[in-house]
């Protein structure tokens, strides 16, 4: 059983709708799939691609993104209901979330939002930054109320600690994985991009690996004995620098 992971499809678009489509529905049917987010802001295409990438993998694994919650006025109130419809979607597809464990591997989801501990937004970010505008939150939540929302689904630690732990989650766990030309105070995006909290919860499970999302910028990094995997297939735009292909996880590096 090998494991594979891809985050930011965005099948809204044509060309990523047809990627999907064309994943091969024999070569992967032992495997597992951590999709890390951002499938599509319209519920009849999380649904689609539930029960279409259901039937080429073995198992799926799931965390929403931000467009996901999207508030698009179909059947939800808002981002939150949106949220529970999604994983009640999931459960009757047979997608699974929150941790997984298999016989050589253990996933742990780890819920987030952006805390502004990568920075605080500039005017432009607010203006422009699609979350301000299409996320809709329930009467008397402001962001930090968002955030602990977030933080609240995640778990402690359980079961067996010796197990080869993948965590995963949408949005980035810290802000050293950016590329070094973007770590600068030019950069109008790291205060959308994720928080310290992630780091710190994704910690306490002691994984070998984490999954994450969000920020389209494919990454291969070893930080402090954890090794950072980001296969955004992102926007058909984005073709020139990312893989848009899937990544498969090395779960049989040495753990002891």
């Amino acid at each position: 059983m090998r494991l594979f992971t891809v985050s930011d499809i965005h099948i809204d678009y044509k060309e990523n709708r047809d990627w999907l489509k064309n994943i091969s529905s024999e070569d992967y049917l032992e495997d597992v799939l951590c999709l890390a987010g951002d499938i599509s802001h319209h519920f009849k295409d999380i649904e689609w691609c539930f029960q279409r990438l259901q039937k080429k993998f073995h198992s799926v694994i799931f965390i929403e993104g931000n467009h996901d919650i999207w508030f698009t006025r179909e059947k939800h109130r808002n981002s939150i209901d949106k949220l529970n419809m999604i994983y009640q979607l999931a459960e009757d597809t047979g997608i699974q979330t929150g941790t997984v464990e298999f016989a050589a591997f253990k996933l742990v989801a780890i819920s987030g939002w952006y805390d502004y501990s990568f920075g605080q937004p500039q005017e432009m970010i607010l203006k422009r930054w699609g979350d301000f505008k299409y996320c809709k939150w329930p009467a008397g939540m402001n962001h930090d109320g968002i955030v602990e929302f977030f933080k609240k689904r995640n778990q402690e630690p359980t079961g067996d600690v010796s197990k080869f732990i993948v965590t995963y989650s949408h949005f980035m766990p810290r802000i050293d994985l950016l590329p070094m030309y973007l770590r600068t105070k030019q950069y109008p995006y790291s205060a959308v991009l994720g928080g310290r909290f992630i780091e710190e919860t994704l910690r306490k499970h002691r994984p070998m690996v984490h999954i994450y999302g969000h920020s389209h910028i494919n990454v291969e990094k070893k930080k402090d004995s954890v090794l950072y995997v980001n296969n955004a297939l992102g926007y058909p735009s984005e073709s020139q620098y990312t893989r848009r292909t899937l990544y498969e996880i090395p779960v049989s590096m040495n753990h002891s």
